[in-house]
Order: structure tokens, then sequence, then C-alpha cells
């Protein structure tokens, strides 16, 4: 009967299904009690030791004696640290300025060169251009009469030359003086775009030295009531503006900028010779051809000519001469 009873029991057990949902659930209720147990347990011994701490404190008697000076001296060291992280910052904006400046100074360099590489590049080509203009002027019927009118001028000024030694002279005069003033047009062009790029670069590292002061002077103003001896050592550099301001891009930049000479045109004006004097007539690249001669010396005698002086024209322009 027992056996029957038990078989009938676990027959009855095995046909009941198993509800993983409700386990679960009942799985979780029973962690979040054990939890809220232990939160509350902690709280409790939190609350015991601070209630022990307290009646220590209310049964001692013993009061430290503090020593007048030393709340001085924890402002200055908390003063130290404020004043450390302060240097630590304008350090670092500091030095990304000067890195800008540094730059600035590369772009100035960049400039000039390329500026003066352009400089050969076009002299050559010009000069070329206004050459075959005078060729063909001088060979037109235009330009002929006028160059055997200057031919017989030579002449009259030079007794005893002969016609081709005339022509030769008289030619030489055209040729070398639209050159020359040529030359100076082109030479005076570049000097105007390298002005302009230098001054924009001039007026961003002023801006940066700008910047730099204002660093300068927030130190300042921040270090003016504490003692020499308290400030902390710092990387930032406080005498950078002074040094900066005695370095040669500083300085020129003081100096006015002097404008480029312009030469207006003057026939009247007489010169000794081909060789020994820039013309006064500034002709253009592309020149019409009655102003080819317009800007021509008078003719001189050829044995008072003197040896031609120094032409403030720049290397790259000597060089294409």
């Amino acid at each position: 009967k027992e056996f029957q009873r038990r078989q009938r029991k676990s027959s009855s057990i095995s046909s009941k299904s198993l509800d993983f949902q409700q386990w679960g659930s009942k799985y979780d209720a029973a962690i979040e009690q054990r939890r809220q147990r232990q939160q509350e347990r902690a709280v409790r011994r939190l609350l015991q030791h601070k209630e022990a701490q307290e009646e220590e404190l209310r049964e001692c008697s013993f009061r430290p004696a503090l020593h007048p000076d030393q709340g001085a001296r924890r402002r200055v060291a908390q003063n130290r640290l404020k004043l450390r992280e302060l240097g630590r910052k304008l350090d670092a904006k500091q030095g990304a300025l000067m890195k800008e400046l540094d730059k600035h100074h590369q772009e100035e360099q960049e400039c000039i060169t390329r500026l003066k590489r352009e400089l050969s590049a076009e002299l050559p080509r010009a000069l070329g251009h206004i050459r075959t203009e005078l060729e063909t002027f001088l060979a037109s019927d235009e330009g002929r009469p006028a160059w055997e009118e200057r031919a017989q001028a030579y002449k009259e000024a030079n007794p005893g030359l002969g016609t081709p030694r005339a022509r030769e002279e008289a030619r030489s005069d055209i040729v070398v003086c639209n050159e020359t003033n040529l030359r100076n047009a082109v030479v005076a062009g570049f000097e105007d775009r390298k002005a302009v790029e230098l001054r924009q670069i001039q007026i961003s590292r002023l801006q940066i030295l700008q910047q730099l002061e204002d660093l300068e002077l927030q130190w300042t103003d921040s270090t003016a009531s504490v003692a020499v001896h308290d400030l902390p050592k710092v990387m930032f550099q406080t005498g950078l503006v002074a040094s900066l301001k005695q370095e040669t891009w500083y300085l020129s930049g003081l100096e006015p900028v002097p404008e480029v000479p312009r030469v207006q045109q003057d026939v009247a004006s007489p010169a000794p010779s081909r060789q020994s004097q820039v013309m006064p007539g500034v002709v253009p690249a592309y020149a019409a051809p009655s102003s080819l001669m317009s800007s021509a010396p008078s003719p001189s005698p050829i044995g008072s000519r003197r040896e031609p002086e120094s032409s403030p024209l720049s290397a790259a322009g000597a060089g294409a001469r």
C-alpha cells in the first residue's frame, strides 16, 4: 500500500508543468529583499559609528593650540597652487602663439624668395617683348624717319662721325632707354607686391605680439599682491614681449614704408649719354609705337660720356640686364 501511494504521488508531481516565468519572478523578489536588508544593515553600522565618534568627542577635553601663522601659510600655499596652475595655462598659450610667430617668419622668407624668382622670370620676358616692339617700330614708316632724325642729331653733335656709327648710336640710345624704363617699371611693380604681402605678414605678427602682451599683463595682475619669494616657479616667460620688440622684424616695422619712386615723363630733360643715366620716361611693357621714341635722351658728344652708375634695381633685375 505504501509503495502504491508513493507511486501515485510521483506520477501526480511529474504531470505538473514547470512555469519558468513564475520561478524567475520569485527569484528576483528574493534577491531584491536580500539587497535591501544588506543596505539597511550598512546604514545602521554607519550611524552607530558616527554616534560613537560624537560620543568620544563630547567626552574629550583636549583642544589643539593652533599657531596664528598657520592660517596665513595655508592661504599662501593655496595661492601658490592657483598661480602655478595659471602659469601652466599661460605657458601653453604662449607656446602656441610663438609657433604661429615662427610660421609668419617663415612665410616672410618664402614670400621674398618667391617674388625674386618671379621677377627673374618676368624681366627677360618683358625685355624680349620690348625689343621685338622696338625692331618693328624702327623698321616701320613711322619709326624710320625718327631714327634718321636722331642719327642726324648725333652727327651734328659729333663732327666727323660717320652715318653708320651715328645710326648705331641713335638705335642704341632708343633701345637702352626703353629697356631701362621697362626694367624700372617691372621692378617697381614687384616692389609694390612685396610691400603689400609683407605688410599683411607684419600685421599678423603684431597681432600675435599684442596677444602675448595680454598674457603677460594677466600674469602681472594676478601676482601684483604676492611677495616675490612666495611666487611659484613656472615655465611662463614674463619678459618675452620686451625681447621680441628688440628683434629686427619689429624694429623695421616701426619705420615708415618708403614709397616706390614713380618717374614722371619729361621729354625736355637731356641726358649725357645712353649709358650714364636712367631715362625719365617710363615706357610700359606693351607701349604704343609712338611712345618708344618719346623718352630718349638728347644726343651728346660721344667723348664726354661717363661710366654708368650703379642702378637701384634688385639683384634679380640686375641679373636680367
